[in-house]
């Protein structure tokens, strides 16, 4: 639980302020498919930087992995060894990795990233993933299904049969690459099925604890702000500390049990027929005063979670989490990017309606997410091909209500009645006209300037790859 401690409180935060830093410095605003070829462009040194850093995490990574199996190895083995010289160890194991070696172990990481939180549970290894937003696009295109279908299975496929790869890399060093390889697909042959039931197993009980102990909470929780309303802030802040302890240990135990079934399988941890008897000895001076450091580091570790907890729930922090209602819509209660959803979601008053334009035939823009508007309006158009007046005359349903289409600029005149700030996400496609932006950008209201009734703020999306010429706006 120590070393993940260290990498939550201290490595974790020093990556991601390096990351920020790198990019504030550089002025690009944020990285994604839509801008990657501008920065590619105009900041090659920012995106070496980048591979740099990700190849730093493979490294810690690699680290930590040797670390833990060392570790485990250790305990099972009953060998005196120190933290520090196991760390030592590890960062020798990773130093001496031959070349070819190293280039498979990063590819092998970057290859069970889609699994990264099932096989390894490592929180650098979920620093390095796909963003949501870019597979939930992936998977609205029907066309890619099959390909990414095919590239997740070989890569479960290959992350199963090459399971061992990494404790052989440990404690074999002796063997070469090509070797190594063979012998880690041998050991797996037949057992495909067993390794991949034994992981999700473990993967499926430990998720289940943490749920049940996360809904417990929350309705400890609601019980206290509903009964015990003077004394909801503590409890709070008590819950919070208890949340973040489970999530500590059911990490740790699931980390400990993956990696006993992966060293087990290599030949590297046989079960003991005979019991193990630990004998206690005398405890040296300098054992306590180490033991007594390391729950004095626990205490004051505790008191700065309970203290960054009292903070975030008095709202007392400068990057408070924003509400924003995805699609104008908040549990149901309307159709999506519809101005009556709109309407009854601004009176909970969040901090961003979030929605999204398209252009029209006619170089308008329409509040609508998809391109076909099959499955809300049943009718198998495009929005590029009807004109505005066409698309507002249509009828969209979804969950239980009915609602017309409504155009950018009513939808724009109904968040400004209802005083209520807009995130607008445009929907590029190749079907767009040159001067999209532009007619964008002018219709925005001035009279939002300088009222300072509404900021929206711009992203674009794109399934094509079209660069985007702006990245926010405030109107």
């Amino acid at each position: 639980m120590s070393i993940n401690l260290v990498l939550t409180s201290l490595i974790v935060p020093g990556l991601t302020w390096g990351v920020n830093r790198l990019l504030v410095v550089n002025g690009i605003g944020y990285l994604t498919y839509t801008n990657f070829v501008s920065v590619l462009t105009k900041h090659p040194l920012v995106l070496i930087s980048l591979v740099l850093l990700v190849l730093l995490i493979c490294g810690l990574v690699y680290i930590q992995m040797a670390f833990l199996f060392r570790q485990i190895k250790r305990i099972q083995e009953q060998t005196p060894a120190s933290q520090w010289q196991l760390l030592k160890q590890s960062g020798h194991d990773l130093l001496t990795l031959k070349p070819l070696t190293m280039l498979i172990m990063i590819g092998y990481f970057l290859l069970i990233l889609p699994f990264g939180q099932i096989i390894f549970k490592s929180v650098l290894l979920n620093k390095v993933t796909i963003p949501a937003f870019i597979i939930q696009d992936m998977w609205t295109t029907p066309k890619i299904w099959g390909p990414i279908i095919l590239v997740y299975t070989l890569a479960l496929i290959l992350s199963i049969r090459l399971i061992t790869f990494l404790p052989e890399t440990i404690f074999n060093k002796k063997l070469s690459t090509t070797r190594l390889l063979q012998k880690c697909w041998q050991m797996t042959r037949g057992r495909f099925w067993r390794l991949l039931i034994k992981v999700g197993v473990l993967a499926t009980a430990i998720t289940l604890v943490g749920v049940l102990s996360q809904l417990l909470l929350f309705n400890l929780q609601r019980y206290y702000d509903q009964n015990l309303l003077h004394y909801a802030l503590l409890l709070a802040i008590l819950n919070l500390f208890i949340l973040e302890i489970i999530s500590q240990i059911l990490l740790a135990m699931s980390i400990v049990m993956i990696l006993q079934l992966i060293l087990k399988q290599a030949g590297y941890l046989v079960p003991s027929e005979t019991r193990v008897k630990v004998i206690l000895k005398h405890r040296s001076l300098r054992i306590r005063m180490r033991q007594g450091a390391a729950m004095l580091l626990l205490i004051l570790v505790a008191a700065g979670v309970d203290l960054y907890d009292y903070a975030y729930l008095e709202g007392a922090m400068d990057n408070r989490p924003a509400l924003i209602s995805h699609r104008g819509v908040d549990d149901g209660n309307g159709v999506q990017n519809t101005i009556p959803a709109l309407q009854k979601t601004a009176r909970e008053k969040p901090d961003y309606i979030e929605m999204d334009i398209q252009e029209t035939k006619d170089h308008q823009f329409v509040v609508m997410h998809d391109n076909n508007l099959e499955e809300l309006a049943g009718v198998n158009r495009t929005v590029h091909e009807l004109t505005l007046a066409e698309l507002t005359t249509l009828t969209v349903r979804e969950n239980g209500y009915s609602a017309k289409i409504p155009s950018f600029d009513q939808y724009l005149t109904a968040a400004e009645k209802a005083h209520q700030r807009l995130l607008v996400e445009i929907k590029v496609s190749p079907q767009d006209s040159p001067q999209m932006m532009t007619n964008f950008i002018k219709r925005l209201p001035a009279t939002a300037i300088e009222k300072g009734q509404s900021y929206p703020f711009v992203e674009l999306s794109s399934r094509s790859g079209v660069e985007e010429t702006s990245t926010a706006l405030i109107c």
